[in-house]
């Protein structure tokens, strides 16, 4: 859970993250919400589309599950439970 405020992960922009770009992710008995990238709206899409081009690069291991990549309304201080999906933007 972040307490402080995080920025969008694009290099150069100043805006703060609004969405979270993740997939449920587990090895054995542990599980958490994989994040792949942090976003501001203007830049959300292109992280998403990132985040799935390297997630076809470097596949899990066979002692991994993951489940579908999703788009999440990010909110500072929240856990990823209680995070909210949101549609993706393809």
């Amino acid at each position: 859970m972040y307490t402080r405020p995080v920025p969008c992960g694009t290099p150069g922009c100043q805006e703060l993250a609004e969405y979270k770009i993740a997939a449920r992710w587990s090895a054995g008995k542990f599980s958490e919400l994989k994040t792949y990238g942090l976003a501001c709206a203007a830049h959300y899409v292109q992280t998403y589309r990132d985040a799935l081009r390297r997630r076809t690069i470097h596949s899990p291991s066979p002692e991994e599950t993951q489940s579908e990549m999703g788009v999440y309304h990010f909110e500072k201080g929240k856990a990823a439970s209680q995070l909210e999906k949101v549609p993706s933007p393809e």
